[in-house]
C-alpha cells in the first residue's frame, strides 16, 4: 500500500466522516495530521476525501478522466527505478511488517471478553508514523492487544445468534 500511495496521482482519503467524528474537538488537527503524513509518501498528489466513497460526480476529473498520468514521469521516479534495478523484490508484506492472520472456531465469541480484547483496535499514534527509522508496532501489552491494527476484516459469530455479523 505505501508503494501505492508513493506512485499514485490521486488518493482518495475515505471515511473523513468518522475521522472527525472518533477525533472529537482535534478532528481537524488529525484530518491535518493525515494529509502531512500523506503528503510526506507524495508531495505531488491530489488529495480527495470523501464520506461513504462518495465523488462528486462520480469521480469524473477528480478519478476518472483526469489526464493526471504522465509515463514519462512516472518512469523515471526514483521508486521506480530503485525497483527495476533491485534484482530481488521485496514484498511489502516484509518491507513494511504487514501480517495477516485467520482465527476460526467452533463457539461464538464471549461478547464481553470480545469487547475487552477489543479496546485499542485502530488507535494509531500517528506522530510515530512516518517518523524517521521509527516503525509504529501494533500491541502495546496484554491491556490492548489489537492497539496498532488498522485494518481487519471478516465474520464475527456471537451468541446467542446463529448467524455470522
Amino acid at each position: 500500500m505505501i508503494d501505492q500511495l508513493e506512485f499514485a496521482n490521486t488518493i482518495v482519503l475515505n471515511k473523513e466522516d468518522m475521522l472527525l467524528k472518533s477525533a472529537g474537538a482535534h478532528g481537524e488537527q488529525t484530518k491535518k495530521q493525515v494529509e502531512a503524513l500523506v503528503r510526506k509518501l507524495n508531495p505531488s498528489a491530489l488529495l480527495v476525501w470523501t464520506s461513504f466513497a462518495k465523488l462528486e460526480r462520480g469521480g469524473l476529473g477528480t478519478v476518472l478522466g483526469t489526464k493526471r498520468f504522465n509515463f514519462d514521469e512516472a518512469s523515471t521516479s526514483a521508486g521506480w527505478i530503485q525497483e527495476l534495478k533491485n534484482p530481488h523484490h521485496t514484498p511489502e508484506t516484509e518491507e513494511y511488517g504487514i501480517s495477516s492472520a485467520v482465527f476460526r472456531a467452533a463457539r461464538p465469541f464471549h461478547p464481553k471478553r470480545l469487547h475487552g480484547v477489543l479496546q485499542g483496535f485502530g488507535e494509531i499514534d500517528l506522530s510515530l508514523a512516518g517518523a524517521s527509522g521509527q516503525k509504529v508496532i501494533a500491541g502495546c501489552g496484554d491491556k490492548k492487544p489489537f492497539h496498532g491494527v488498522i485494518r481487519s476484516k471478516g465474520q464475527v459469530w456471537l451468541p446467542p445468534f446463529c448467524a455470522f455479523y
